[in-house]
């Protein structure tokens, strides 16, 4: 493991931390379900259904149109109702609320934004004196034209709204017919269109203001610039590391207490993020070691609830009537994820097998650019279009039997909310120092 690697995963758990109790909460409407639909399609993502309403003569063709435009009209005016609704629908949760979360989900990206970029650049400015004392330069980066609640990258299935019926039409769950680029699976079948990490930074204009000075830095030097940056690597070596294996739990937990315990960091981003970020990580962390438990209880008893059970239970027996096996939220991935495995087309890296050594960045990213855009053996591309056009039917039928969060959701949330209540109830005397303690201000 790298410095450059742990330092970025330290992060990621660190902010993992920093909101997993707000993803506990909203969880249930953060998530996207289907909407509504029940036709088949084709893999290529043909819009074109079996049947027309509109006369292919010119008979009847006024009738015809007068009676398209009434329906187009109601149709418009149904669909403007539910982005009303929509737009209206607020999430409720006394929990939140108590604890200074916004209740709507659509919380105030804008205050959010302004306080990620003041504190990115704290942490930058922080780190740029800590290069200094090494003797490096370092100029810090402006984070303020970065998006950091950008909804991803462009490309792929998010021109669709994720779990839209023109996505479910186009791209089932998104598993078979986004592993594979476009230029990868051709013309007939479904890829994806990412574009690649450099493409996205170069159209977002970011330029780095330390490259010319790390291009000016002999090969020694940028080595040493970057371990002063980023730290070096000083975990012990565990003997699942050494003997090329899986961790079992208790090794798992092993390293976690080290981590937890004992590892110091040595790079100058990450002593400057720990530094900004540490007093807001460490009052979430308090109150998840006080109240974890007791929440995660909570929110089983409404995944529990006979209410949501004779839901799902109504919904599976319409999707077994459209002749497929009823799969919970994440199974449709795992589902598919075992197909591709089972006909070759599971993950593998493009660069088994290849010496990279001494490689420089630019050959890496050569070589998996080569690989995207070489399109797959005949015998590959026709597994695939059988199992992207199994994923798609199947996903049109969970999405006519109302299969998702959002239906879900409506099921959910009353008895959520009265749990809320309980609970501020019941902890009332131990939650009163965290009263507003999490809000965005």
């Amino acid at each position: 493991m790298n410095a450059a690697y742990r330092t970025r995963g330290w992060e990621v758990n660190f902010m993992w931390d920093r909101f997993a109790l707000v993803s506990v909460i909203v969880l249930a409407v953060a998530l996207n379900g289907c909407g509504q639909s029940g036709e088949q399609v084709d893999a290529s993502g043909s819009d074109d259904q079996a049947g027309d309403d509109g006369q292919a003569d010119g008979s009847g063709q006024a009738q015809d149109d007068g009676q398209a435009d009434d329906d187009g009209q109601a149709d418009e005016d149904e669909q403007a109702d539910e982005v009303d609704q929509a737009e209206e629908y607020e999430y409720e949760s006394p929990l939140g609320q108590f604890l200074g979360w916004s209740n709507n989900v659509n919380f105030d990206e804008e205050e959010a934004q302004a306080k990620m970029v003041a504190q990115e650049l704290q942490m930058q400015e922080l780190a740029a004196t800590c290069m200094r004392e090494q003797g490096f330069e370092y100029i810090p980066v402006d984070s303020s034209q970065r998006e950091f609640f950008d909804e991803g990258f462009e490309g792929g299935g998010e021109e669709l709204e994720w779990g839209s019926e023109e996505f479910v039409r186009k791209y089932g769950f998104g598993v078979t017919t986004q592993r594979f680029s476009q230029e990868q699976v051709g013309p007939d079948l479904v890829g994806h269109n990412y574009p690649d990490f450099e493409e996205q930074a170069g159209e977002a204009g970011f330029v780095d203001p330390n490259q010319a000075y790390i291009d000016s830095l002999a090969e020694p030097e940028r080595d040493a610039y970057f371990d002063a940056l980023h730290g070096v690597m000083n975990e012990p070596e565990f003997d699942w590391m050494l003997e090329d294996r899986e961790p079992t739990d208790a090794e798992m937990q092993e390293m976690e207490d080290w981590y937890e315990n004992e590892y110091e960091p040595t790079g100058c981003m990450e002593i400057a993020s720990r530094e900004v970020w540490d007093e807001d990580g460490s009052r979430y962390q308090e109150f998840d070691d006080e109240f974890g438990d007791l929440m995660g209880e909570m929110y089983e008893r409404v995944e529990a609830s006979a209410e949501l059970a004779a839901f799902r239970a109504e919904v599976e027996a319409c999707v077994s009537e459209q002749g497929f096996a009823y799969l919970e939220q994440d199974e449709p991935y795992m589902h598919f994820e075992q197909k591709l495995e089972e006909v070759g087309l599971g993950w593998s890296d493009p660069l088994e097998g290849v010496d990279t050594e001494g490689w420089t960045d630019e050959q890496f990213q050569q070589a998996f650019e080569d690989h995207e855009s070489q399109q797959l053996p005949p015998d590959q591309l026709a597994a695939l279009a059988e199992l992207q056009q199994e994923e798609i039917n199947m996903a049109v039928a969970f999405d006519k039997c109302g299969a998702g969060w959002q239906h879900e959701q409506e099921i959910m949330d009353p008895i959520r909310v009265e749990l809320e209540r309980q609970f501020l109830e019941d902890n009332k005397d131990r939650l009163a120092p965290y009263e507003g303690a999490f809000g965005n201000g």
